[in-house]
Order: C-alpha cells, then structure tokens, then sequence
C-alpha cells in the first residue's frame, strides 16, 4: 500500500513530458515490469496528450482491464479506484496487461467538439467513432520465455521480441496488427519517460510500418517506452458517422 501511495503521489506531482498527440492516446504504466511471481503490480491508466502521466481517468470510463497468462487464461486486474488496478501474476512468463475503453463517439460541430453522433446531435460537421485499447507487456520471472499470444483486439502493436532481454541501444522489431494481418504504411510513435523532446519534436521517434506492419525502433534511452498507433475506416452508416477511429498503444520496460 506504501508503494501505491507513492505512485499516486508521483501521478499527482508530475507534469507529463510535452503534449505528444492532439488526439487522446490511453495508455498503461506499470510498477514494475519484471516482478516474481507471486509480486503484485499496480497499474495506473494513462490518458490523454502527455506521457507518463497527463488527464486523470473519470469514473466509469473503463470498460475492462485484465491480464492475459501464458497459457492463454485471462484474469481480472482489481480496480482500486478509478484509474488504478492492481493484479499479482500467479505463474511465470509473458503476460499482457489490456486496458480497454468504453467506446463511443466524438463529433465537431458548429458549437464545438462533443460526445455523441450525427443523430443524437445538432449541426454536426463530422463525426468519428473510438476504440481504444492499452496493453503492457510484464515478464515474470526468467527473461528466456516465449511471448504469449495475440490479444485478440481489432488494433494491436506486438513486439517481436521479448523486451525484458533489451538495453538502451538495442533496436526492437515491433509489428502494427489490424484484424489479425500486419497493416502496412501506418505510423509508429514512440516515447519515453527519460527520452528529451519538445513541443515541436513530442516524439522520441516517429516510423512507418513497411509491407509487413513492421516497424524498427532503437531503444536508445532506457524505459519505459510507450508505442502507439491509429488506423481510421469508414463508417458503416454515414448518417450515424464518418469513420471509425482505432487506437492502441504499447508500454514496455527495459
């Protein structure tokens, strides 16, 4: 509880690094990133413009958050209050920790930008649909493990190698997933907590995925490291909307 206390602390004290998207990005930030098992980790959701830490997360905006094993078990994290989870991995190897927010939609209009679609508003310009995932990749116990399978979600950044075997200057081979093939010419943005940008450069690095939706990243600061992606479709209905908008970020430690 002492430990938790202090992340809260921190999250309050902190001020984010500079604004690094002008839409929303969710995210995950671990207490620790290679525990035993049978070591609680808490599990701060991260939203907004700034990483590690910018908007508090409001009560009831997340869907579910849980871990999956590796053997493919996937096992509740406990809410402790809004935007904090706690979870105690039971067995060792990779897991994935997924965050995933209530969907929804956020139009512009005459008036400004407000929650809500083409038919529950007024005078809409344009309108966009949201998924938004945060997954964390935690590695219990020895480094030589295999990573555990696919989260399953339409979105997804995976790394190709485990990181928990990487140090600052290694490159790290990571593939953009949608709808379970590789999504090829879509951008990577990366940050990092000790990684020194500005407001005119907000990204670490910044790389397009090649025609297998993979995108190369060195690591040349030491972690964590938040990688993050968007892919838009259009909508279904466009008296309803415009596009759906997917989103999803990756956080790892070294």
């Amino acid at each position: 509880m002492k430990r938790l206390v202090g992340i809260i602390t921190l999250g309050i004290m902190l001020t984010g690094i500079a604004s690094v998207a002008q839409a929303h990005i969710l995210w995950l930030n671990a207490s620790n990133y290679a525990p035993s098992a049978g070591e609680t980790i808490w599990l701060e959701i991260g939203f907004g413009h700034a990483y590690p830490r910018d908007e508090l997360m409001k009560e009831g905006r997340i869907e579910r958050v849980y871990a999956i094993c590796p053997d493919g078990r996937e096992i509740a994290a406990e809410e402790i209050f809004p935007a904090f989870y706690k979870f105690t991995p039971d067995t060792q190897g990779t897991h994935r920790i997924v965050a995933v927010l209530k969907p929804g939609f956020v139009s512009k209009t005459t008036d400004g930008r407000k929650l809500g679609n083409k038919k529950s508003l007024k005078e809409v310009v344009s309108c966009f649909a949201f998924r938004m995932t945060a997954i964390s990749v935690i590695t219990v116990g020895s480094k030589n493990v295999s990573l555990p399978p696919k989260t399953g979600k339409t979105l997804e950044i995976r790394a190709l190698k485990n990181p928990s075997g990487l140090k600052p200057g290694d490159v790290l081979p990571l593939q953009i997933i949608f709808k379970g093939k590789p999504l090829a010419g879509v951008s990577l943005k990366a940050a990092c907590k000790h990684c020194v940008t500005d407001k005119k450069h907000p990204w670490a690095q910044e790389s397009e995925s090649n025609s297998e939706g993979i995108v190369h990243i060195k690591m040349d600061s030491g972690g964590p490291w938040m990688f993050t992606t968007t892919h838009e479709i259009p909508y279904p209905d466009t008296d309803e909307c415009d596009n759906y908008m997917y989103r999803t970020s990756l956080t790892i430690g070294l």
